[in-house]
């Protein structure tokens, strides 16, 4: 892997995947474990898991501004969040992006991993990039 500048994920890598989980002892889901990243970062992020979504229900918040006026779509960035499709085109699964080209995302059978939005088996799941509106 290319090297990434800011080391400061470094402790959640291999850390468990646990729906709701929000310690690295306990265990992140996908968003839970972006809202950590942001607060490394010192970008907030609104908890879905708060306001009663459902993680399959995770796309309308950032396609159904109608809806949920919490995301805006931005350019590929460093500390931007990265929407994905599953294998089948389900839109569930977040990262964060820690460069332009490498993202931390959970895998429920790795764990927490980082991963390179150019890698064969992202590339055409990506959705695109968003931040939390202020």
């Amino acid at each position: 892997m290319d090297k990434i500048d800011n080391i400061d994920y470094l402790d959640l890598l291999h850390c468990k995947f646990t729906y709701k989980g929000t310690t690295k002892e306990e265990g992140f889901d996908c968003f839970t474990l972006v809202i950590e990243m942001g607060k490394r970062r010192g970008i907030k992020v609104p908890n879905i898991n708060r306001i009663n979504i459902k993680l399959d229900q995770t796309p309308l918040l950032f396609e159904k501004q109608e809806n949920h006026d919490l995301f805006k779509e931005v350019q590929r960035a460093k500390d931007t969040l990265v929407l994905l499709k599953n294998p089948f085109g389900a839109i569930g699964h977040v990262g964060y992006m820690l460069d332009r080209n490498h993202f931390i995302h959970m895998s429920t059978d790795e764990g927490c991993v980082v991963s390179k939005v150019t890698d064969k088996k992202w590339k055409n799941r990506i959705i695109g990039y968003y931040l939390p509106k202020e």
